[in-house]
């Protein structure tokens, strides 16, 4: 059985017909299941490269069918995660605006399906799942517990912003449901909007603020704004958000995140713990259950979960590591699969390296040679042991080998990696490479045998492989480890295993062999304006646009050549799928996303350049009827880069035409 599981809009890359804004419906993804086992899953933005994307899935979906080598015809299942109801409240607001009677929501979707993808799909085959049973699926199914308490928070799906399940064998029984007006993840989100965190999914960088700041110093404010109620219930109370404004305008007019701010923070972090807390005590009491499985966004805060795995409420906690929405695609297809097959034996956790496969040798020599003009690379005998190497040379590094990590974290295929040692990697890192705020922390990667010499676990397990735990630093290391120990004494930690990253283990060892460190800084490939990298040719832009010291990809060490601004003219820009020029008189020429957001204007010679770029032509020959001087021209290929940088526009080392395939 072929079970295609599929998260995200209704709007292709190109458009927003049915204006989902872009905090709507993220991080698409699709998941191919066959009786039971996850043969890929691909997040979207991976592909499309819009950081959370909302987007249908079309290159993920195909992804995973051109792995697995079958058809459309050939999955016995498309699943969504929503329930027939919900979908049909929205198509019903969008149709009757167009004064049209909506389809039924099966006859939408699979209308949607035929229509993208150019397949017989019959209605038949078109399930649809709760959002939040889907979270618990991905919680509870992949788990080792027979028996557990599951618990899904996030912002809102469907009609709930959070769930509470009995698990067992293979039935989820619900308990409880908590409705959008006491929803965690819109409260989490609505200070981070306060505390001036204005981007969507900025919610960790508070998490990462939190440990600067004195939780007592707005307590009280905070206590206002919730209350505890019997049997694992509670209030939330957002009248006091005012008076946190006031606040925040007070402290912190003068100073970028002041004390006031990092005591907001800290209290923010507190106030969703005693909450999240209140509900488990209840829960685990009346259940019995010692064991505890949690999903939904909230779930990826990883210092809540190292607190509760610490207070011995429960023996041991299994958090899905695709606990945001991108894991809806799995718990959509895992739900019609034991649905449909009662009987069947749970699968536990699928190996999470299951994304784009790197390119074969001969094809990242392909890929290098395509960019010679401004890299220089040499194949490795022994691409760890280099890599280790560089690291205790402290030199700063892209890493990326085999098949690209499902879910936010990176795990090591797909990682920027550094010395752990010198607290001025974790400076240096934010500012050259990931272009972002000093205070953010970066995790530890760690050899499993060793995990326990390091740090502080609370229990006799050694594997956290998915970085969704945060454990207290040994005391004796944490001046050693300056680059990955958190302010608070804390690291985000993540076990390598042998078994389950053989290269980048072996990577790990080198290290150890020369630093008697078990322990690198791993953190995503990307800087803060894209996705992870998922290609070689993701990898080598990433590589340029930032200031890392050298790329290893595969077996090749990529180094920069010496770069002056005139090479940009070699490069054929081309506009991504999702951008376009803004169609008015405005006197600036200004372009848009397909979300009708985010507006960047451009000069009136760079619009005069780049309005006719398709990939067909580089920028010395759209050049050729701009009225600028040399120094005109230098300011015009550096505001080119600025936008390269920002991914607004595509530079490529060979004709590039955006086809249909971008779509």
């Amino acid at each position: 059985m072929y079970i295609l599981g599929i998260n995200g809009s209704a709007n292709p890359v190109h458009e927003n017909r049915y204006d989902v804004g872009e905090g709507n419906n993220h991080d698409s993804s699709a998941a191919l299941l066959h009786n039971g086992e996850v043969l890929a899953i691909y997040e979207e933005e991976r592909l499309n490269r819009i950081k959370h994307t909302n987007k249908l899935p079309c290159l993920a979906i195909n992804a995973c069918l051109d792995v697995s080598g079958i058809t459309y015809e050939q999955v016995d299942y498309f699943t969504f995660n929503l329930t027939e109801k919900t979908l049909e409240k929205i198509l019903w607001n969008y149709f009757s605006q167009l004064g049209m009677n909506p389809p039924s929501a099966h006859t939408f979707l699979q209308q949607l399906l035929q229509d993208q993808f150019q397949a017989d799909i019959s209605t038949d085959k078109v399930l649809l799942y709760n959002h939040h049973f889907a979270h618990a699926v991905t919680a509870f199914y992949p788990s080792q517990f027979e028996k557990a308490l599951v618990v899904t928070i996030d912002g809102s799906g469907g009609e709930y912003s959070g769930t509470v399940y009995d698990g067992s064998g293979n039935d989820l029984k619900l308990l409880r449901t908590f409705s959008e007006e006491q929803s965690l993840g819109h409260f989490y989100n609505l200070v981070t909007n306060i505390l001036g965190f204005s981007k969507n999914f900025d919610e960790y960088k508070v998490m990462g603020l939190a440990p600067y700041g004195n939780p007592g110093t707005y307590k009280e404010l905070f206590s206002q704004m919730y209350r505890l109620l019997p049997e694992g219930n509670y209030e939330l109370h957002k009248d006091f958000m005012v008076e946190l404004m006031e606040i925040c305008a007070l402290g912190n007019s003068n100073k970028v995140f002041g004390q006031t701010y990092k005591d907001i923070a800290a209290s923010l972090q507190e106030a969703l713990e005693t909450i999240v807390f209140h509900i488990l005590k209840h829960y685990a009491q009346a259940t019995g259950h010692k064991k505890l499985c949690l999903a939904g966004g909230v779930a990826l805060n990883c210092t809540m979960n190292g607190k509760l795995l610490s207070s011995g409420l429960f023996e041991d906690i299994f958090v899905y590591p695709g606990a945001n929405d991108s894991g809806l695609a799995v718990g959509s297809a895992l739900a019609a699969y034991y649905e449909y097959e009662r009987g069947a034996k749970r699968k536990t956790l699928h190996n999470m390296y299951v994304g784009s496969a790197l390119e074969n040798s001969d094809g990242i020599r392909q890929e290098l040679d395509q960019w010679k003009q401004l890299v220089t690379y040499e194949e490795l005998v022994d691409a760890p042991m280099k890599a280790a190497e560089l690291l205790a040379q402290d030199k700063v590094i892209g890493w990326v080998q085999g098949n690209s990590e499902f879910a936010p974290r990176a795990l090591g295929n797909r990682s920027i990696l550094a010395d752990p040692r010198p607290a001025k990697n974790k400076e240096r890192i934010n500012s050259m490479v990931k272009k972002r705020e000093g205070f953010r922390p970066f995790a530890p990667s760690v050899m499993e045998e060793y995990v326990a010499d390091f740090f502080e676990l609370p229990t006799k397990r050694t594997e956290f492989s998915h970085m969704t735990f945060i454990f207290k630093v040994q005391q004796k290391y944490r001046e050693l480890l300056g680059a990955i120990t958190h302010v608070d004494g804390t690291a985000r930690v993540q076990t390598v295993s042998k078994e389950l990253n053989k290269k980048y283990w072996e990577l790990i060892d080198h290290f150890r062999e020369l630093t008697e460190v078990p322990i690198v800084l791993n953190t995503s490939f990307n800087n803060n304006a894209e996705p992870i990298v998922d290609s070689v040719r993701d990898a080598l832009v990433s590589f340029l646009t930032t200031r890392l010291d050298f790329l290893i990809v595969g077996d090749f060490l990529v180094s920069r050549k010496e770069f002056f601004i005139g090479q940009t003219e070699v490069l054929y820009p081309a506009l991504p799928a999702h951008i376009f020029w803004e169609n008015s008189d405005n006197t600036t020429p200004s372009l848009l996303t397909s979300f009708n957001e985010k507006v960047f204007t451009v000069t009136e010679n760079l619009y005069a350049a780049l309005k006719e770029a398709d990939g067909k032509k580089n920028m010395r020959e759209l050049l050729e009827n701009v009225p600028v001087d040399e120094k005109g021209k230098e300011r015009l290929l550096e505001e080119l880069l600025q936008l390269w940088d920002k991914r607004v526009v595509m530079l490529s080392p060979v004709p590039n035409v955006v086809t249909e395939m971008s779509i």
